[in-house]
């Protein structure tokens, strides 16, 4: 959980990869590399800045891993602009249930 003045906001977390084959064999990004997923649920805290230094905060300081992907949706540029503010970088796009995504990495 996102925690932001006592009140839960978001969620946010990691895995490896390789654990999911079949999120593996969409990425191949190869052994050792995380995944990350952020959501901040609360409409009104959209937009003001807090994803890209939640992912900076996490990435650096709970993420173990040589590099961390994530799947953003391309019809959310709110989103992929949050990933590239925290360092993450559009590698190519893919498909994810039928819909186009970037894929976005850091290290």
């Amino acid at each position: 959980m996102i925690v932001a003045d006592g009140q839960d906001i978001g969620m946010i977390e990691t895995y490896v990869c390789s654990d999911y084959p079949e999120w593996d064999a969409i990425v191949q990004v190869g052994e050792g590399v995380v995944g990350v997923d952020l959501l901040i649920g609360e409409e009104e805290l959209i937009g003001r800045g807090l994803g890209p230094e939640i992912l900076r905060t996490f990435v650096r300081d709970v993420v173990r891993a040589s590099a961390c992907v994530a799947s953003v949706d391309e019809e959310n540029p709110r989103s992929w602009r949050a990933f590239e503010k925290a360092g993450f970088r559009h590698v190519r796009d893919i498909e994810e249930e039928g819909r186009p995504h970037r894929l976005m990495r850091i290290g």
